[in-house]
């Protein structure tokens, strides 16, 4: 239940530095925020992408929103619970909720969150910076959940830190990283315990070669953030995480959250959220995955003290993937056209060059 002494639409405490949880894909983003939300005092909560792929530029000349703008930021926060609250309640979607990261907030409080941005919408009167509208959501999750402490996390909101760090200075930013083999395997087995409509779209999407760009692309912007922005941004491995409790205090000692020893012990139900493999069985990667993520990424993979494994020699399984590649980069775009705010096109550009 919500706290009554906090108006339902408060914002985020002004006393508070905006925490964030960034980083790869299949680099653990969901368990960590389901590990911080066992804390008395936080929530986390994701992808609502606002201030990344869904993030649009504001309309008037002096960067600020004007009202409707800023009631169309808000309702696009909105939709993202909304969207959340509609899975839950469809028996055939359900695991697309439970397995996100809002599963662990109960439905009716998703409904308030969602409800409490509709209405703040509807009264816009005002242009505001766009990150108000941020600002608002993270407010309306942390009240309707009675946990003063609230974190966003969304992978790729990793790729767009200038732009965070402009409009929260004081921003602490967790960046999660995998390496690249042990991300390789999650990423293309991530649709395996999906219904079959959507392992046959990972199927269709799945490509090594835009595999090892995406790790390339996560490694360089987290070493790069890390250099240039060494107050505001760490960076955890998973494996790291998982073996050594302590490092999970580390994380919550960076995130300023009171008590981070809670995090010392491991939980009873220790949460293994997210995985593509929950019988522990691993599946190998084929030859051709190990030859595109060594051709594309060593370089990086040497900046970050990672060592290559040998891909071996196997032309029929190389020229054979290449042989798909068109095949697959249609459907990335196709995909892509219907889930980023910018261009499909100039979000592969990006990634070939590795920016």
């Amino acid at each position: 239940m919500p706290d009554d002494t906090q108006k339902p639409d408060a914002d985020q405490p002004a006393d508070q530095p905006i925490r964030l949880i960034v980083g790869m894909s299949r680099a653990g983003t969901t368990w960590v925020t389901t590990e911080l939300s066992r804390h008395p005092a936080v929530v986390s909560y994701g992808e609502t992408m606002l201030l990344g792929r869904m993030y649009h530029e504001p309309d008037q000349p002096d960067g600020t929103d004007s009202p409707r703008a800023a009631a169309e930021r808000l309702r696009l926060a909105a939709k993202h619970f909304e969207d959340y609250i509609s899975h839950a309640k469809d028996p055939a979607r359900r695991e697309r909720y439970e397995s996100s990261k809002l599963g662990h907030i109960p439905v009716e409080t998703l409904e308030a969150i969602a409800a409490d941005l509709q209405d703040r919408a509807s009264r816009c009167e005002e242009s505001v910076p766009p990150s108000n509208a941020f600002l608002a959501m993270n407010g309306a999750v942390s009240v309707h959940t009675s946990k003063p402490i609230a974190i966003e996390s969304t992978p790729n909101h990793l790729n767009m830190l200038p732009r965070i760090l402009g409009f929260f200075p004081d921003a602490r930013i967790v960046a999660m990283l995998r390496g690249p083999y042990a991300f390789m395997i999650s990423y293309k087995h991530q649709g395996d315990r999906k219904e079959p409509a959507v392992q046959r779209m990972f199927r269709r999407l799945y490509h090594p070669l835009f595999c090892a760009m995406v790790w390339r692309k996560y490694a360089k912007n987290a070493r790069l953030a890390l250099h240039a922005h060494t107050e505001n941004v760490r960076t955890v491995w998973l494996d790291d995480l998982r073996k050594d409790r302590s490092r999970m205090v580390e994380l919550a000692e960076f995130l300023m959250i009171p008590d981070p020893g809670f995090f010392a012990h491991t939980p009873e139900e220790h949460s293994a959220t997210n995985t593509s493999f929950p019988t522990g069985k691993r599946p190998e990667l084929s030859h051709s995955d190990r030859f595109w993520m060594n051709l594309v990424a060593s370089r990086e993979m040497k900046r970050h003290g990672l060592t290559s494994t040998p891909a071996g020699f196997h032309p029929l399984a190389v020229l054979g993937s290449l042989l798909r590649l068109p095949i697959s980069a249609f459907h990335v775009v196709t995909i892509m056209s219907t889930r980023t705010g910018g261009s499909p096109i100039a979000y592969l550009r990006r990634l070939a060059v590795g920016r």
